[in-house]
């Protein structure tokens, strides 16, 4: 069993520098298989090993039986000589002893397949997830590729971008690729990409939301209120003072902003203003932000909703609204903003 696991470790200290070897670009994959096909060949030699010594233990366990059936027949039939049942005690002592030595055996071996399994299993996990994180990152660079047109050198760039992002934060290089991808959509300049990327990348850290799902907020939020990538940490920050402070999360402010986003903005709501009122609801009744940004969108939706005969005509609500003095609309017929609406309400 030492020289099993001592092969094990050699084939194992070889697949480690294979794997180094492989990501500095310096072999193949067709090498690392090479020497994970030897792992699984010392792996099959020592199951084939197992597999003769539970056979053993079978037809050991089968000669016990045996044994304790006929001990029980002579015990219950007068006409067994002594001598017979003594016998068949003795053959069954015998057959005990044999299976509890198997049984130990199987017991030891399985403690030593622990061992070596975790030798063989080691570097082919190590390789599999390397070649899973190089898939998905050449998919996330297809991914930017599609909404921003790059050279082949310039990709090459944003990668090792990610990377060493990755490696100063602790972020998923991955993860950052997938953000840069989505802030694509919204910028075509490489500098401005990297930078909001830092950006979602910071709010992975402050928050519970990946580097992609901060990426989809900012983007959100950039898009709706029109703001400029370089007003991005300004959002994260506002958001991690939210749920610093009140028992709102990130998550929660992000999920509302998209819910109402669009409509908040055409009733000149400001991204604050939108917070601020996700934030108020979410910690008074708790429920979730896409819940309270559906409430709110009602809400909007309702306010400014007009008469059955056309625009200028009023609406329930507007109504409503009026005959406590609280006027939906300025002098000119223009629709007042939903914040100044709200805050005469609160005088009420």
């Amino acid at each position: 069993m030492a020289k099993d696991i001592s092969s094990i470790k050699t084939y194992n200290a070889l697949a480690k520098r294979q794997m180094e070897m492989f990501k500095a670009g310096k072999i193949g994959a067709k090498d690392f298989l090479r020497t994970t096909d030897q792992l699984l060949s010392q792996q099959s030699n020592f199951m084939r090993m197992d597999n003769k010594l539970a056979a053993q233990l079978i037809s050991n366990r089968s000669k016990v039986i045996k044994s304790q059936q006929k001990v029980n027949a002579g015990s219950n039939s007068s006409t067994k000589a002594t001598a017979t049942q003594t016998k068949n005690v003795k053959t069954l002592n015998e057959t005990l002893k044999s299976y509890i030595g198997n049984m130990g055996m199987v017991i030891k071996k399985f403690s030593d397949w622990l061992i070596v399994g975790s030798l063989v299993y080691a570097p082919i996990r190590a390789f599999q997830d390397m070649i899973s994180t190089i898939r998905e990152m050449d998919d996330a660079l297809t991914d930017l590729n599609k909404v921003v047109d790059l050279s082949g050198s310039q990709l090459e760039q944003m990668r090792d971008a990610s990377i060493e992002l990755g490696k100063q934060t602790g972020v998923s290089s991955v993860e950052i690729m997938k953000s840069m991808a989505e802030f694509g959509r919204v910028t075509k300049l490489m500098t401005e990409i990297t930078d909001l990327a830092k950006a979602a990348t910071v709010a992975s850290n402050v928050t519970t939301m990946s580097a992609d799902d901060a990426a989809k907020a900012i983007t959100s939020i950039m898009i709706t209120f029109k703001k400029d990538a370089s007003e991005a940490m300004a959002i994260i920050d506002s958001m991690n003072e939210i749920q610093n402070n009140y028992r709102t999360s990130a998550e929660d402010v992000a999920a509302s902003i998209g819910r109402v986003g669009a409509a908040a903005r055409q009733a000149s709501t400001s991204m604050e203003d939108l917070s601020g009122y996700t934030t108020a609801m979410v910690s008074a009744t708790g429920m979730s932000g896409s819940q309270a940004g559906t409430a709110i969108k009602s809400i909007i939706s309702r306010v400014y909703r007009i008469g059955t005969e056309g625009e200028s005509s009023a609406g329930a609500v507007e109504e409503a609204l009026a005959d406590i003095n609280i006027a939906v609309r300025d002098t000119s017929g223009e629709f007042r903003d939903f914040d100044s609406i709200l805050y005469d309400l609160s005088q009420q």
